[in-house]
């Protein structure tokens, strides 16, 4: 009988300190979903800026039609002018 409550004791001593140590685990893993919170904030964030600085960036590139319109009217512009150059006897 004294064997099985020694035994117990010391079941009882290792069990204190199983719950000891997942308390302190507890605390660390509560730490940690704290900082990994901020952290799905500020990625949050980001992705908000990002998001609105794309949509800038996208409304400033020039449409599709713009690039082959000004290389026509520059065509025209050195066209006329070399017409008149020719005329005024120039070229």
């Amino acid at each position: 009988m004294d064997r099985l409550e020694t035994r117990m004791g010391v079941l009882e001593t290792r069990m204190g300190g199983l719950e000891t140590r997942m308390d302190r685990l507890e605390t660390r893993l509560d730490g940690l979903d704290g900082r990994l919170r901020a952290l799905e904030v500020k990625v949050g964030e980001m992705s908000g800026k990002l998001d609105i600085l794309t949509g800038q960036i996208i409304g400033k590139l020039p449409s599709w039609w713009q690039m082959p319109a000004v290389m026509g009217g520059m065509i025209a512009l050195f066209g006329a002018m070399y017409a008149i150059a020719k005329r005024m006897g120039l070229g």
